[in-house]
């Protein structure tokens, strides 16, 4: 399953497993038989996960991902802090590193824009009070960096 850049991956094998260990192919690895990962940038990896039974026998398996996310990098280069996450719907967006303008956008899973907001302060208060409990993305540009952020909004 994934949203975005953000994957859930689970293994499951047959009799006594001793351990599962994951590589993402990004150089990042984890271990356990459902694991998170976060890629942080867009293209294809091969992630495989080694199944290492109580005899000490592995057998790894492999499957090219693609990651797209929302056709930017999931990178926080500039300096953005978004808080209460998860929210009710009220969302501070600190932008300390602000200079010139910035764009922020507010997009469903399926990639539908909902909201589009030109910025030129260093704090704003994001209010999707209004939209139902789910799961959002955030784009925030700045001088062509791009910063994407999930939103998570309850009840």
């Amino acid at each position: 399953m994934n949203a975005g850049n953000d994957f859930s991956f689970e293994a499951e094998a047959e009799g006594q497993v001793d351990s599962y260990s994951w590589d993402f192919g990004d150089g990042n690895a984890a271990d356990g038989a459902s694991v998170e990962h976060i890629f942080e940038s867009n293209g294809d990896f091969d992630v495989c996960v080694t199944v290492t039974d109580a005899c000490g026998e592995s057998v790894e398996e492999c499957e090219t991902v693609n990651v797209s996310g929302v056709s930017i990098d999931h990178v926080n280069a500039i300096g953005v802090n978004v808080y209460p996450n998860p929210s009710t719907g009220l969302y501070q967006i600190d932008l300390p590193n602000i200079s010139g303008d910035v764009n922020l956008k507010v997009f469903a899973t399926d990639g539908q824009l909902l909201m589009a907001q030109s910025l030129n302060t260093n704090a704003y208060a994001l209010n999707i009070s209004n939209l139902a409990p789910a799961v959002y993305f955030l784009q925030i540009e700045m001088n062509g960096v791009q910063y994407f952020e999930r939103l998570v909004k309850t009840n």
